[in-house]
């Protein structure tokens, strides 16, 4: 963290934390099998026959054949060379396989047919052995090729082009498979529907367990209600399941961004559409992709599929971009008539600074010019920290970091409330309608109202935030990142900032807690003489402030919250 030198004259205090466990080897089993017992538990009755069978069969397996199961399930695969597979645990590889080839949990492949038959692309047979593998197999194909002794082995500077030789190979591939113990785990997709079923996205892992058992990361210990249940029929599981892996291959067609790619994700969105018409979350999230979509026939100069693809969503910043293609194509008139609309009815800050830049309306910020000294290999902030020292002010970077460790320990028993409805699985970092303002704020509005009352009228003693800061350090929370600020930053913040401030940035955050979360000044800046602070956003030359930061600094001005922002110029260009 970057700061100045006021850290130096604080002591930082060590937090008494749970001394890191010794893992058993193997820990990822008893976790594997946790997960397991509470799916099976909670959702039997959602489970397919076939989820179910799986379940049966795992249970009842050997101990060192369950271990190799997981191991696989847990790398990334698909295939594994058996002769690579070493673990201390398992004390019997042999009789491992052979148990879960017997149960049909894997597969030994060995021919090229098979690799067909589950889709596997044949490069990840090739993934599985090195450069100085692949040439002695295609110097021993190609003796088998010419029917000769072939003088010299060929070396290859470019493993693509060595893998492209070994694909056209002839037999190449089907000797790879004879002459190696190629295992190929089965049940993969279950596996992966069980994870998502736990967690409810694709994102964790069995890591969130390892986390909290070797202290690196704890869990807020929030009440299971048992008829709490994410996923409340078969149909939600399995769309939403499909929603987020073609959203993931959706991406990956964009991020490409020719023709024939886009097309290819335009086609997903339209396959996905029948499957997210009853079920809102689905639609809403299906909606806003369109405007991924439409900006990405908009820079293919694809002006109307753009246009169609705007106005699937209403989400910012679609009706901005639609009004600028209406422009681009010469329907000026219905381009006026949309921006019209937008200046009645704005949405949200972006859409409010797109409107005051057209009506040229000219934004008034507490702006200050700052000539200071370029230094190679040091960042602008530490400069311009560097530079308000010799004024008498010290500080440090935090930006968002700050105000957000500051929401998250101010309103932590509120965000952990244990409501009906928003705690699924033992290792969230908050409750589901956490980032659905309305939703948040309606369901806890009596102890939100109480809290900015006791902050205002300083019932709330710091002393207190700074106590649950220690208590609750490496718990899982949304907005608290342990690594990026510590207690003694959080008491200096206290120290200056006042009552009304905290609870007004507070209350703004609430009203919107995924988009009010950002745009925070870089820089908190104090005088200890003066015992006063201000926060400083820093902007270098050419950099210009976003449309969530002109709204903070629009907050700060009305609400007399002390701000500035720096515009630095190098004095030695």
């Amino acid at each position: 963290m970057k700061g100045s030198s006021i850290l130096k004259n604080f002591m930082l205090k060590k937090l008494s934390l749970p001394a890191k466990t010794q893992l058993k080897k193997d820990y990822y089993l008893d976790n594997f099998e946790k997960l397991l017992d509470f799916v099976e538990t909670r959702y039997f009755n959602l489970l397919t026959e076939q989820e179910k069978n799986f379940l049966k069969i795992f249970k009842n397996l050997p101990h060192n054949a369950k271990c190799l199961y997981v191991r696989l399930s847990s790398r990334k695969g698909p295939l594994f060379r058996k002769e690579k597979i070493e673990y201390e645990e398992i004390t019997d590889l042999d009789e491992a396989v052979l148990f879960l080839i017997e149960k049909n949990l894997i597969k030994v492949l060995e021919s090229t047919c098979e690799l067909t038959a589950f889709q596997i692309d044949e490069i990840n047979l090739l993934k599985l052995f090195t450069k100085a593998d692949l040439e002695k197999y295609l110097y021993q194909n190609d003796n088998v090729k010419f029917n000769c002794k072939v003088k010299y082995k060929r070396k290859y500077n470019n493993r693509d082009e060595l893998d492209q030789n070994c694909l056209s190979a002839s037999h190449l591939l089907l000797e790879l498979l004879t002459s190696n113990q190629i295992l190929y785990p089965l049940y993969q997709e279950i596996v992966k529907r069980f994870f998502f079923i736990f967690f409810g996205n694709l994102e964790q892992t069995l890591s969130d367990f390892i986390l909290e058992e070797i202290g690196n990361l704890r869990y807020e210990p929030y009440q299971l209600d048992p008829q709490d249940l994410y996923f409340n029929n078969r149909s939600i599981i399995d769309n939403s399941f499909e929603f987020l892996n073609k959203k993931i291959l959706f991406y990956e067609y964009l991020e490409r961004g020719e023709s024939s790619d886009i097309k290819e994700a335009r086609q997903i969105l339209i396959n996905l559409k029948g499957t997210i018409q009853d079920d809102d979350l689905l639609l809403k999230r299906w909606k806003k992709l369109h405007y991924r979509l439409g900006y990405a026939y908009e820079r293919n100069k694809n002006f109307r599929e753009a246009i169609a693809c705007y106005e699937v969503t209403s989400s910012p910043p679609s009706r901005e971009r639609k009004i600028r293609v209406l422009e681009k194509i010469g329907e000026k008139e219905e381009a006026k008539r949309l921006f019209l609309e937008m200046e009645n009815n704005p949405i949200d800050c972006t859409e409010e600074e797109f409107i005051n830049k057209r009506n040229k309306k000219i934004e008034s910020y507490n702006f200050k010019l700052v000539k200071i000294k370029k230094i190679k290999n040091k960042n602008i902030e530490d400069l311009l920290l560097h530079h308000l020292e010799k004024e008498g002010y010290q500080g440090f970077f935090l930006e968002n970091v700050l105000w957000n460790a500051l929401f998250g320990l101010y309103f932590w028993d509120i965000i952990f409330k244990p409501i009906k409805g928003v705690f699924f699985n033992p290792f969230q970092r908050g409750p589901t309608d956490l980032f659905s303002s309305k939703e948040f704020y309606l369901n806890r509005k009596e102890e939100i109202e109480q809290r900015l009352h006791e902050i205002r009228n300083n019932e709330r003693k710091n002393q207190a935030t700074l106590d649950l800061y220690r208590s609750k350090y490496k718990t899982a929370n949304f907005f608290v990142s342990w690594k990026a600020i510590t207690e003694v930053e959080l008491e200096l913040v206290l120290k200056y900032v006042k009552n009304d401030n905290l609870a007004n940035i507070f209350e703004r955050m609430i009203q919107d807690l995924r988009k009010r979360s950002c745009g925070f000044p870089d820089l908190f800046v104090f005088n200890e003489q003066n015992n006063n602070y201000f926060l400083v956003e820093v902007k270098g030359p050419g950099d210009k402030l976003s449309p969530t930061q002109k709204e903070w600094m629009t907050f700060f001005q009305k609400k007399e919250i002390p701000y500035l922002v720096a515009k630095v110029e190098w004095l030695n260009e």
